[in-house]
């Protein structure tokens, strides 16, 4: 999981996944099958203390006590929502931790992990989790886990000990750096760095602080060890850069290294770019030397020789990195320009057009005035230029893009991004994240939206938008969602649950087409320019002439031998029952010949035309009244032999309906309007026809 970066305030738990590790290799903790129990049959007895993240769950959320993991994981909007008053939080190896007074103590559970090499990746302990930093540990990786105690201490627990701290400090766990053998924890007056062993060393460096959510210090892993800084504001005079490098704290020389520097960032061959405040209040460029500069040749040169590559993927990432190499890149890149193909020479050329001026990746400021409007946890800020900036292009003139928002944060170019993300951003009510690669952007009214391609879809049900403060996702793909300023309750959306709330999804379909209708084989079918029929996972052509496409039923009387007369059969089950009604009551003629009833209360009552389905996990659904659907559910031991559990009215036409019927994907299909309403009675829209839909259409599903 990638860095989460949070523009406009900072999140309780540190929540990013892989670490930044320096000369060593990420984590390697290889997921298990299933990290967490699931009961598959009739519930267990409460167990005293949860030793999973089921028991947790099970003591908010009776409902999902026989339910089982799903084999392959629903959609997001199918996911099943539980809100969870304890602790929970993701580590940067993608870990959960939740915390619950009566379960077991941390060290005990580290214990267990190290005894018997346990690949679990959800873990349950007594006491709160801050960060968990997974450090070597002879042959493999251990968590060392920052833990808030009874007493209210932050302490440290591994598989062999617990360790006090060498100081109470105000720590901003979000913005913790993690290196190979030490890490560095922002606090608001300073850089914390600690190394972990037999006992904990700390060298702290102090910088000032401040109010203002601009001027916090930060710090940054450069090539060569740590940069830290507390940034100069309109408002306020920053610190200078601290340098952290051989287990020591060095202020560097303040005449290229001044007080006025909002950010900086580092270059691959040991350059580092600042930006600076001027005295105009404009955000100035300036490009220092650091260590003596290092270059790869042979990495040039085969960066160079994919910029011509077939994939554009390869052609960005090989400019972007020669773009982050630095300075010392460009006279090689100058030698080598006059033998490449024309469309290689051309990225150089853009690669060298800012060569002779500090420029931001790319962009060049049209009249200098950079604002920075937020900050990033991960030392990251957010700049916006409302004159716009100037980019090069491969032929032509420079492209200027007005208004600009810009993020700058370590590891990565500067990013100009999308209009549509930015579009009326307001940061002193919003914020912009980053998560894994993908942006979002979340307020309170709206709730969070993530990003995708052209479109911002919400994440939540309008009755979870309060939980506005996304995460992370852990390696299950299980979603925490908090709300700003507070570390509970905590939304948690598991994809590999079921959602228990009754839905039932629909897809209508055929709004465009010039006639609708059905296959043979009852696959639901469109006429739009040729004739298709949707099948278990897609459209597929209809063959007019073997395989025409109807659009009307004729009916057929069925008759029945039964002692009494109980009107028009409604449907024979799978199991051979027989149903009849539908409309005040619901009979039902066993196969031995037994008679069982159910009657339906006022609200459930309806008329002619009546149509019941099964589907194939034996649920009934009762159509008896237009606008309307009916879900009854078998009961065992009770005098009536159904109940309803269910009624749903979203999307279901209110015009009579052509047909209903089910179709052989198990889906139960309505003509009706013109269209045809695909509805899916397991509550979940397979992956394969959701990805068929629209983000409109498979936002209508969504619960409220």
């Amino acid at each position: 999981m990638g860095a989460v970066a949070v523009v406009g305030g900072g999140i309780a738990f540190f929540a990013t996944r892989p670490p930044k590790v320096a000369s060593t290799s990420q984590p390697n903790l290889n997921p298990p099958a299933d990290p967490t129990t699931i009961p598959t049959s009739k519930p267990s007895p409460m167990p005293a203390a949860p030793g999973t993240l089921f028991d947790l769950l099970r003591r908010q959320h009776p409902k999902i006590a026989a339910t089982q993991p799903l084999g392959v994981p629903v959609e997001f909007g199918d996911a099943a929502r539980f809100v969870v008053d304890e602790s929970i939080c993701i580590d940067s190896a993608g870990h959960l931790w939740a915390s619950h007074p009566t379960a077991e103590p941390t060290s005990e559970v580290l214990a267990a992990m190290a005894k018997f090499n346990s690949k679990e990746q959800t873990h349950i302990v007594r006491e709160p989790v801050k960060l968990v930093y997974w450090m070597n540990d002879g042959e493999r990786l251990a968590p060392a886990v920052f833990v808030q105690s009874a007493d209210g201490a932050i302490r440290v627990v591994t598989a062999k000990r617990t360790l006090d701290l060498p100081a109470n400090r105000s720590f901003r766990f979000p913005g913790a750096v993690l290196l190979a053998d030490h890490l560095a924890i922002p606090c608001d007056d300073g850089i914390s760095v600690l190394q972990i062993g037999q006992t904990i060393t700390e060298r702290f460096q102090p910088l000032p602080s401040s109010k203002d959510a601009l001027a916090q210090p930060q710090v940054i892993a450069g090539n060569r060890g740590l940069l830290a800084w507390t940034p100069a504001t309109e408002n306020s005079p920053g610190s200078g850069v601290a340098r952290y490098l051989d287990k020591t704290w060095t202020m560097l020389d303040e005449a290229d290294w001044p007080r006025s520097i909002v950010q900086v960032s580092p270059f691959l061959d040991g350059t580092v770019q600042q930006l600076r405040l001027g005295d105009d209040k404009k955000i100035q460029l300036a490009q220092v030397p650091l260590d003596t500069p290092q270059v790869d040749d042979k990495r040039i040169v085969q960066l160079v020789g994919q910029l011509d590559d077939l994939s554009d993927t390869v052609r960005t990432k090989a400019t972007e990195e020669l773009q982050r190499i630095g300075p010392s890149a460009w006279p090689i890149l100058k030698k080598m320009l006059p033998d490449q193909l024309p469309e290689t020479q051309q990225r150089i050329n853009l690669l060298l057009a800012r060569s002779d001026t500090p420029a931001l990746g790319w962009m060049s400021s049209v009249d200098g005035k950079l604002k920075v409007m937020a900050r990033f946890d991960k030392a990251g800020i957010l700049l916006f230029g409302e004159a716009g900036v100037t980019i090069p292009q491969e032929e032509g003139d420079p492209a200027t893009i007005a208004p600009a928002w810009i993020c700058v944060r370590p590891d990565h170019s500067p990013e100009l991004l999308p209009a549509l993300l930015t579009e009326d951003f307001r940061p002193n009510v919003e914020r912009l994240l980053l998560i894994e690669g993908d942006w979002y952007r979340t307020d309170a009214q709206v709730g969070p939206r993530r990003y995708i391609g052209n479109a911002l879809l919400p994440m939540l049900r309008k009755s979870e938008k309060k939980f506005s403060l996304p995460i992370g996702s852990d390696r299950r793909g299980r979603w925490l969602f908090r709300q700003p300023g507070k570390e509970s309750p905590v939304l948690l959306v598991d994809p590999t649950i079921a959602d228990t709330t009754p839905r039932l999804p629909a897809w209508t379909i055929g709004r465009k087409a010039e006639s609708v209708g059905w296959s043979k084989a009852g696959y639901p079918a469109i006429k739009r320019g040729g004739a298709w029929e949707l099948r278990e996972t897609g459209w597929a052509t209809l063959e007019e002439k073997t395989n025409p496409m109807l659009k009307s039923e004729t009916a057929t009387a069925t008759a029945t031998t039964l002692p009494t007369d109980p009107g028009p059969l409604l449907l024979t089950g799978n199991d051979g029952a027989r149903y009849f009604g539908g409309k005040q009551s619901l009979d039902v003629f066993t196969p031995d010949g037994q008679r069982r009833s159910v009657s339906f209360p006022a609200s459930a009552a309806g008329g002619d035309p009546v149509t019941l389905i099964e589907s194939p996990e034996g649920k009934l659904f009762l159509f008896n009244q237009p606008g309307r659907v009916l879900r009854l559910s078998p009961t065992k031991g009770e005098t009536e032999p159904f109940k309803i559990d269910a009624t749903f009215s979203r999307s279901i036409p209110n015009g009579a309906a052509d047909r209903i019927w089910l179709d052989p994907a198990g889906r139960i299909c309505m003509s009706a309007d013109g269209v045809i309403v695909v509805l899916f009675p397991t509550g979940v829209i397979p992956h394969e026809i959701a990805v068929k839909m629209s983000a409109e259409e498979q936002a209508q599903n969504e619960p409220e």
